[in-house]
Formats: structure tokens, sequence, C-alpha cells
């Protein structure tokens, strides 16, 4: 009996063991009115939520609050990985009264706890959406050149539906990964045409290699996004594009001979993937998605100033492709500073910034009555995609940027942006030709 006795008390203490190291989580509402349990980076940024109440940096997809006990852990899901904060109690109700005062202001509603599998179900849509439509036509297309197929366009577009689909079904699919599947498959294309052989009995080798490089970049943008942030993937995409759009300016600039300008513009397409990858990986701000899509619109902007001087100066072909690619990368420059560094755009707010600039734009050259004035239009033009850029950015509200800067810091922010102005004045004085210097984008350091 005692040796009975004793067994059962050594496995009662085996056994109690691990129930006293068990630790139960209860998710719990971020703000006091019990509404919120689910923050997503558009919502942080509609609440304007930043440090030190809010310590996550960077892009993620879904924040939750858990109890544990009488602590808090907040649980931040970053693609496929999860990060964890420990939260004090002080901490706790700094932060549920920072949520409960901004919801209380904006008159948030009542959110559905099912964020995370809403947005998942939306990633698996715009990927099967995306694939369809470039078994369509990337893969439609070339295919139907190499068969003679009238029909190869329906029939492709059809089993990339099919394809797709069971992917989705079979795999997690993340936004990132269904932007990228559907972006470089875009880009494969272009590539492929860029590098394919030119010539009078060379079209069905051209539709393959176009067909291939798409393929090849549907397979790598959906591997290659996995893991990513929706920020990484935006900006994988806006470093391609810039260095292929540079590189494409600085060639026409030089007007060289050969076939050589191709590859190195596909080359670009391809190197300025992994090069935009880093931009929100090593700047000490935070960048969103929608920073990068605003900037891409003032990069615009710039690239239309460019083209304003050469048309007022009716410079040649190649002083054209000089002058706007300098205007492009002056608005990577202006973009950087006075839109990512210092405000948080979301996805919508910068197509709004996009809407507004470009209907602002082709208002004013309308009203301008050029006719065949080439350079009138395009004064106009840009004129009125400035102001109605700054029109649309005041007319949004666009909340100042969270976590990059202290607020102690932001005195320095607006003291750069006094270091640089932009003339529109400058442009009207060089389309009418007057005498003398007229600035137009000035930068003082």
């Amino acid at each position: 009996m005692r040796r009975l006795s004793a067994t059962l008390l050594a496995l009662l203490c085996i056994a109690a063991a691990p129930l006293r190291s068990q630790v139960i989580e209860t998710p719990v509402a971020f703000d006091s009115a019990g509404r919120l349990r689910v923050l997503t980076p558009g919502l942080v940024g509609r609440l304007q939520l930043g440090p030190p109440e809010w310590p996550v940096r960077g892009d993620f997809d879904e924040a939750r609050l858990f109890r544990t006990g009488d602590a808090w852990v907040l649980v931040v899901k970053r693609g496929e990985g999860v990060e964890r904060y420990a939260l004090t109690p002080s901490e706790r109700a700094a932060l549920g009264a920072r949520v409960s005062a901004a919801a209380a202001e904006q008159g948030m509603p009542a959110q559905d706890v099912g964020t995370s599998a809403v947005a998942e179900e939306s990633a698996r849509g715009a990927f099967i959406t995306g694939q369809s439509l470039r078994g369509f036509f990337n893969y439609g297309i070339p295919l139907g050149v190499i068969t003679r197929e009238a029909g190869a366009s329906v029939v492709t577009g059809l089993a990339a539906f099919l394809i797709s689909t069971g992917v989705a079904n079979s795999s997690f699919v993340s936004a990132p990964m269904a932007q990228l599947a559907n972006d470089l498959a875009h880009r494969g294309t272009a590539v492929g045409l860029l590098v394919g052989p030119y010539g009078d009995r060379s079209e069905k080798a051209l539709a393959f290699t176009a067909l291939a490089a798409s393929v090849a970049g549907a397979i790598v943008g959906f591997n290659y996004g996995r893991g990513l942030t929706s920020a990484e993937a935006e900006a994988a995409t806006w470093g391609s594009t810039t260095l292929a759009l540079t590189t494409t300016g600085l060639t026409l600039t030089a007007a060289p001979d050969g076939d050589w300008p191709r590859y190195v513009i596909a080359g670009a397409l391809v190197i300025g993937v992994p090069l935009g990858l880093e931009y929100p990986r090593r700047v000490s701000y935070v960048l969103t998605p929608g920073d990068l899509l605003a900037a891409r619109v003032v990069q615009g902007i710039g690239a239309a100033a460019g083209g304003s001087i050469s048309a007022a100066s009716s410079s040649s072909d190649r002083g054209t492709a000089a002058l706007v690619t300098a205007g492009y990368l002056a608005g990577v420059i202006v973009g950087d500073r006075l839109v990512a560094r210092r405000y948080d755009y979301t996805v919508s707010q910068a197509r709004l910034l996009a809407l507004g600039t470009g209907l602002a734009a082709t208002a004013a050259a309308q009203l301008s009555n050029a006719g065949s004035d080439a350079t009138r239009a395009f004064v106009s033009y840009t004129i009125g995609a400035g102001l109605g850029a700054l029109l649309t950015h005041n007319l949004l509200n666009i909340p100042e940027a969270r976590g990059r800067t202290s607020r102690a810091r932001a005195p320095e922010r607006d003291a750069f942006a006094e270091h640089v102005s932009f003339e529109p004045s400058g442009l009207l004085a060089a389309a009418m030709r007057s005498p003398g210097m007229h600035p137009v984008l000035s930068i003082r350091f």
C-alpha cells in the first residue's frame, strides 16, 4: 500500500506540473465599448495610433489583443509570421484609452471579428481573377500565335482559372502573394518581348519567349510574395517600374545604336524588384502601400514638368528624354521627402489622389484652349496636376506619419519642407518665352 500510495503521489505531481504552467489567452477588444477586436493598417492610420501607446512599427496584416491573467499580449500577424508584444496593465490602459477616444471621434461602427478570414478570401479572389485574366491575355495571346488557333485565349483563360483555383484551395494565399503573382506576370511578358528575337520569321519564337517569361513571372511572384508585407510587395513593383522608366529615359537620351538597350531595360525590370523591396526595409520611418502609390503621382507630375520645360524650350528628342527623366527622378526625391516620409496614405486615399490629380490636369488642359499649341497644353496640364494634387491632398485630410519620428522632431520635417518649393508660374513664364530666369523647382540645402 505504501508503494502504491507513493506511485500515485508521483503521478499526481507529474500530471499537475503541466496544469500549473498552462496559460489561457482570452481575446479582448481594444476599445472600452468592445467594438474593435481586430486592427488593420488602414484602421490604425485612421485612428492615428502611434508611440508610445502603439508599439508596432512597419506594415502588418492584422493585430489582436489577448488577456492572460493580469497581463495583456498584443499579437501582430505579418505574412506567415506572428509577433507578440507583452503589455503591462498601465500600457494596456493607455492603449485602450487612446483607441477609445479616437474611435469615438471617428464614429467607428461595430467591427466583424472575421476580418482576417475576409482578407484571406479577398486575396484568394484577387489571385484567381488576376490569373484568369492573365490566362486570357498574357498566356492565351502568345499561345494563339504559336498554335495558330483563334480560340487559344479562351481555352487558356479557363485553364488558368481552374489551375489558380486549385492552387488557392490547396495553399494559403496572402495579398502580397496575389499582387506579385499577377503583377510579375505582366512584367514577365514585357521582359519576354524585350529580349525575344525579332525578324521576318520570329513571330513564334517571340511569342514563346513572352509566354514562358509571363508564366515564370507569375510563379516567381507567387512564391516571392510569401511572407512579405503589403508595403514590401508594393515597393517591389514600385522599384521595378521606377528603375525601368529611368533606364528607358537614359537610353533615349543617349540614343545608342543596336539592340542592347532592350536588354538593359529588361534587366532593369527584373533587378528593380529586389531593389525596391529594400526601400521599406531600410528607411527609418514606416512606409505604407498608399505612400508608394501617392509617391507615383508626384513622380508623374515631375515627368510632366520636365516635358513642359522641353516643350517651352523646343528641345530635341534627346533633350526631351533628358528633361522628362530628370523631372521623374526629382519626383522620386520629392515624393519620398514630402509624401512618404511625412504622411500615412491608405491605398484608397492614394487612388483618390491620383484621380483628383488626373481630373484637374485634364480640366486645366481643356480650359487652356491650347489647340495645336503643345507648349501651352503641357504647361496647363502640369499646373493643373500640381494644383489638383495639393487640393485633393487637403480635401482627404491625410493623417501625419505615425511612429516615424517623435513629435519633438516634427518642426524639423516642416523646416525641410520650407527648403523645397515648386513654382508653377515659372513654367508659365517659360511657355510665354519671357526673358530672364524663372525657377520651377527649388531645392535649398
